[in-house]
């Protein structure tokens, strides 16, 4: 497939140029404005195809973080764009990325929160279980090095049946301090919101229901602000 082709078939004057520059050959010191037409405009399902299936073409575990990232941000568009899992376009596309997720699943064990949770959300996107070969690469049924690639690695475990996931995110919940409870209760009530959580309602409700009294204050400088409660209460009531 001639995915160079397909882009300039489907995605503006703005998007084929970006797409000739990087066939050239760019350094990273390039990439942030060869990449700034992806992000500085909304672009279609057909463009978003074809840019998604062009970079998953190209990418590997050698790519800079920032083309990686790029290719991440354009797979998960294409997600959002795709109500329709069952239609073909969408199957070839996500096999396609597929393959280009396993090509990176290196990420999951890099020291990069931004590389880890770009591969974790495409794979939850698409609705990929890959936890045996994360687990090759990042041993999340362990205390891990922060407390956000504990959430990250053990939600995704979580949601493809690990119920041991849930016990282990309660324990990092326990040790959380209250401004990352308030960071981490608002990430929560966003998603719900927007009607794409990551955790099943039951969990997260099993989850932050132990916070619902919780007095301490959530500002990490001040030592004021409102208290954990009223957060944890935020988030119960959407559910």
């Amino acid at each position: 497939m001639d995915f160079v082709f397909l882009v300039n078939q489907n995605c503006p004057v703005e998007i084929q140029q970006s797409v000739a520059q990087l066939e050239q050959g760019i350094t990273e010191d390039q990439e942030t404005e060869v990449f700034f037409p992806f992000s500085g405009q909304p672009l279609d399902r057909p463009c978003v195809s074809a840019m998604a299936r062009y970079l998953a073409s190209n990418v590997g575990p050698d790519a800079s973080d920032g083309y990686k990232s790029q290719f991440y941000d354009t797979a998960r568009t294409f997600a959002a764009l795709s109500p329709n899992r069952q239609d073909t376009d969408f199957t070839i596309v996500r096999a396609e990325l597929a393959e280009a997720f396993d090509r990176l699943i290196g990420d999951a064990g890099s020291d990069s929160l931004l590389l880890n949770s770009g591969l974790v959300g495409c794979l939850l996107a698409f609705q990929l279980d890959r936890r045996d070969a994360i687990l090759t690469q990042a041993n999340y049924r362990m205390p891990m090095d922060t407390l956000w690639q504990t959430l990250l690695f053990n939600e995704y475990a979580l949601i493809f049946g690990d119920d041991e996931a849930e016990e282990r995110l309660a324990a990092a919940l326990s040790g959380a301090t209250a401004p990352e409870l308030r960071s981490i209760f608002t990430r929560m009530s966003t998603e719900v919101r927007r009607a794409d959580p990551r955790l099943p309602a039951a969990a997260m409700e099993r989850l932050v229901r132990p916070y619902v009294a919780d007095s301490r204050a959530t500002h990490e400088v001040d030592g004021d602000g409102p208290p954990v409660s009223d957060y944890a209460r935020e988030l119960l009531d959407l559910l």
